[in-house]
Parts: structure tokens; C-alpha cells; sequence
């Protein structure tokens, strides 16, 4: 890796007053917790019911913390409880009904993800738990996700290692330089034609379903649409809608 990615992280001793690092790795002690999901979802999202309850529960007894998965794709061919809820909003929910139990993921996987959308989440949902989220990081094992966002299987190793560059500098004190090596997974550049034939056709698709529309609401719409620096000129005229009252003020 180039030595200008090269960004060290903090040593144990940093982490000892971090309230999920210390409930997880407390000194001479041997600690428990929970991996969900604990069943295999097959198309039915009722087997997901009651997790957490069982994280209250869990949180009540003392156990040490909650992990939870970062399967961004389901692959029913790859043979795991595969987590079907995103880690983070999940987090979150789970902070929410908890009060000491570390959050944790295991693990997240940075080599798909962007780190400035990492680092936002991670440091909302350690703030807002009181410390308790413990950041376990991946570079991913399904093959079958990095096609779907644009990227090689085969360069993760190195796409992984920059955004743990990158994550660890945001998260530093100060204001860092946003200069972000991993990128954007694809952009596609259209010319200025392409994007306003496209906003023409997308204004018009969802013009057409206002007609239930009171007059007033519609003529509001309206002229928010030709405000637009791309919009397609004069709209389809507002039809009255019988079962609204009538407002032409």
C-alpha cells in the first residue's frame, strides 16, 4: 500500500474509557454475547420476530453484547443466516431498548461501503447510545455483492485498506482534508440533452397522478415544476376531482 495511505489506528489503552469497548473486553473476565440473526430467513420475516425482545432480555442479564451483520445482498446460495436488516438502522433500533449491552457489528463491510457514510453512521450511533458501538470492519466474502456495485472481487484487499485510511482520518480530531482515493463505486456521465430528456420524461410520469388533486395543490405543484432549470415547459392543465371541495383561491 502507498505510504501516503498508511494512517495507524489507536492502541487498546485509548479504548478503556469507551463504554461498549469495556463492557466487551472487560480485564480477567470472560464476556458473552449474542450474533443475530440466530435463524435463517427463507422469505418469511416472521422468523425475525422477537429479536428484540431477546436483546432487551439479553441486556437485562448482563451479557456483554449484540453483533450483528453486514449483508448488504441476501445470496440464498451462500448457507448462513444472512442478516436481511441494514447493521446500522438496526443499531439503532436496538440502542433504543438497551441500556448497557455494546453494539457491535461484525462486520462492516468497508470495501463496499463509502467511508464518509461509514464514519457518519458509526459516530451517530455512538453518540447516540452513550459510547456502546464497537466497529468491527470487513473487506467481504460474498462475491456475488461486489458486481452489483461496480467493483472487483479481486481488488478488495486493496479498495479495503484505503477506506480504513480514510475512515480513520475523518474520525480524527479537527478538520481533515475530504479527499476520498476510494471513490465512488460508478458514475455515469450524461450530457446536459440526455439529463434534461430525462427530466422531462420523469416530471411528466409524476405530473400525471396529481389529478386527484384539489385545484389549489395543483397549481402550487405546478409552478414548483417550472421552477426547475430543466423542466419541460408548460404542464398538462389540473383536472377537477369530484370527490374534493373545490378550492380555486
Amino acid at each position: 500500500m502507498n505510504d501516503s495511505l498508511s494512517f495507524g489506528g489507536a492502541s487498546a489503552p485509548v479504548f478503556a474509557a469507551h463504554p461498549g469497548y469495556r463492557r466487551m473486553f472487560a480485564p480477567d473476565a470472560l464476556t458473552l454475547g449474542v450474533f443475530l440473526p440466530l435463524r435463517f430467513y427463507q422469505g418469511d420475516m416472521q422468523v425475525l420476530d422477537g429479536q428484540s425482545e431477546l436483546v432487551s432480555a439479553i441486556d437485562h442479564y448482563g451479557f456483554a453484547a449484540v453483533w450483528v451483520r453486514d449483508v448488504p445482498l441476501f445470496d440464498p446460495s451462500f448457507g448462513d443466516a444472512g442478516q436481511v436488516f441494514d447493521p446500522f438502522t438496526y443499531l439503532a433500533f436496538l440502542a433504543a431498548k438497551t441500556k448497557t449491552i455494546a453494539l457491535a457489528t461484525g462486520s462492516a463491510i468497508f470495501s463496499l461501503r463509502h467511508p464518509i457514510e461509514l464514519a457518519k453512521a458509526s459516530a451517530t450511533i455512538d453518540q447516540l447510545s452513550g459510547g456502546r458501538l464497537v466497529l468491527g470492519i470487513a473487506s467481504g466474502d460474498r462475491p456475488v455483492e461486489f458486481p452489483a456495485y461496480g467493483l472487483e472481487h479481486g481488488k478488495r484487499g486493496e479498495r479495503f485498506a484505503q477506506s480504513v485510511t480514510y475512515f480513520r482520518q475523518l474520525l480524527q480530531q479537527g478538520r481533515p482534508v475530504i479527499d476520498s482515493p476510494p471513490g465512488p463505486h460508478r458514475w455515469r456521465r450524461i450530457s446536459a440533452q440526455a439529463y434534461k430528456r430525462r427530466a422531462s420524461a420523469d416530471s411528466h410520469r409524476l405530473l400525471r397522478p396529481i389529478a386527484a388533486l384539489d385545484r389549489r395543490a395543483c397549481r402550487r405543484l405546478a409552478d414548483l415544476s417550472r421552477a426547475h432549470p430543466y423542466a419541460p415547459g408548460p404542464s398538462a392543465p389540473c383536472r377537477e376531482n369530484p370527490g374534493l371541495a373545490r378550492h380555486d383561491s
